[in-house]
């Protein structure tokens, strides 16, 4: 006779307690809520919040205690999720290099036989035609939904440092649990929405910068490389171009043909994924 033992292991995931240093109306607070993002740009980046908090203070490294908000779930060893706790904590020894980890194994995550870019390619595609996610007030949804997750309507609380919006999930995620108490702005709905609209100007204007930036120190790097040949992925075909990705260098562009009438002769090579002129 045979005995299966039955266990349940705790799974958490760690957030830096970033609500815990901004409090509501001060100084801080004010700030990050007009920022509302951290942007990135080339070898620099421009906080939302000071560099004391986001290099150190709300920076989880190891073997160094740290304020952080959990979420622990109870699961079995089929990953089947028992119950739920989301808690206020103080941690230590956390493995840094986990996401860097996983980050590494999804990137060795390919077709045999296909193209080593085959998978980015992929997700590239997939995503290109969809919607962006835009933050709204709840009550008071707009007329769009949003492919991430594959779920129409959903909010993140994991980068308090450089989302507000994070920073806001946190403090209704410490009411509900009672860990902190409410405040008028924070049950507004009209405040809560003019504070998302906001955060909506602020990521697009955040990525126009970076692309902006990106494409200024592109053009720096090439000003003295000459013609450079590279492999390349054909994305689109129009009428009168093909719209090509060159990953090495990250570059997308438009190729037109000096005539609408042009026809070229190309061919695929199914084995290897290639097409040839």
């Amino acid at each position: 006779m045979q005995m299966t033992l039955w266990y349940h292991v705790p799974v958490g995931v760690h957030i830096a307690d970033v609500s815990y240093f901004i409090r509501p109306g001060n100084a801080l607070d004010e700030e990050a809520s007009l920022r509302g993002t951290t942007v990135y740009l080339c070898e620099k980046r421009i906080d939302m919040v000071p560099e004391l908090l986001s290099s150190n203070l709300c920076s989880l490294r190891s073997n160094v205690d740290r304020l952080a908000f959990s979420c622990i779930w109870e699961m079995t060893p089929k990953a089947e999720i028992v119950s739920t706790r989301f808690t206020k904590s103080i941690i230590n020894e956390i493995q840094v290099d986990s996401a860097k980890a996983l980050a590494e194994s999804l990137d060795r995550a390919v077709v045999p036989g296909a193209p080593p870019y085959l998978n980015t390619l992929l997700r590239i595609l997939a995503t290109r035609c969809m919607m962006q996610a835009i933050y709204f007030c709840s009550g008071m949804e707009p007329d769009t939904h949003h492919y991430g997750l594959a779920t129409a309507i959903y909010t993140h609380f994991t980068s308090p440092i450089r989302r507000y919006s994070d920073v806001i999930v946190h403090r209704l995620l410490a009411v509900c649990v009672g860990a902190d108490p409410t405040y008028p702005a924070l049950t507004d709905k009209q405040k809560q929405q003019q504070l998302c609209n906001n955060l909506n100007y602020r990521h697009k204007m955040a990525q126009y910068a970076q692309r902006s930036y990106v494409a200024f120190h592109t053009q720096l790097f090439f000003k003295s490389k000459g013609v450079v040949s590279e492999e390349g992925f054909v994305l689109f075909v129009r009428k009168n171009a093909v719209v090509v990705l060159i990953p090495k260098y990250g570059l997308e562009g438009t190729v037109f043909f000096d005539s609408k009438d042009l026809k070229l002769n190309v061919t695929f090579d199914e084995e290897v994924g290639h097409v040839f002129t």
